[in-house]
């Protein structure tokens, strides 16, 4: 979570998993890309199934580089969150090597297991005024 607390600049975009990042949201200054959907509910105005399953593309193990580029684009986000011990290890892989992704954290081995399984990638091409200011009309987290 300090990764994310010390980053300077507005809010950066997150795209992780929905219940992971309403998480970190309550302690960071995140704007999150997606949510969980009963975190969204009660706004109907709010286009987060679309969001979600765009967050769910981005972690199958058949979407290519190309293809989890386009979402990055289409979400402004400036930072991925890998969860490192609940994500498949094939999709871990296929993140970890694209090159529009480079990698700026990563909980350290002696941080117990309950705690420690987090890395963070920041999308090479993303800028501080794109992830912040490149928000989505109608987003929950824009």
């Amino acid at each position: 979570m300090r990764a994310f607390r010390d980053l300077p600049g507005p809010a950066p975009v997150v795209l992780g998993d929905p219940q992971r990042l309403f998480e970190l949201f309550a302690f960071a200054d995140i704007r999150a890309a997606v949510l969980p959907e009963a975190r969204t509910r009660a706004v109907p105005k709010l286009d987060e199934a679309s969001r979600n399953h765009l967050g769910q593309t981005f972690f199958s193990l058949e979407t290519t580089n190309a293809r989890r580029n386009q979402i990055l684009r289409r979400l402004h986000v400036g930072y991925v969150l890998l969860d490192l011990r609940d994500q498949p290890p094939d999709v871990l892989r296929r993140i970890l090597a694209d090159p529009a992704l480079e990698s700026i954290y990563r909980d350290p081995p002696d941080v117990p297991d309950h705690l420690g399984r987090f890395q963070i990638l920041r999308v090479k091409d993303a800028t501080a005024d794109r992830s912040a200011a490149g928000r989505p009309a109608g987003s929950s987290t824009a």
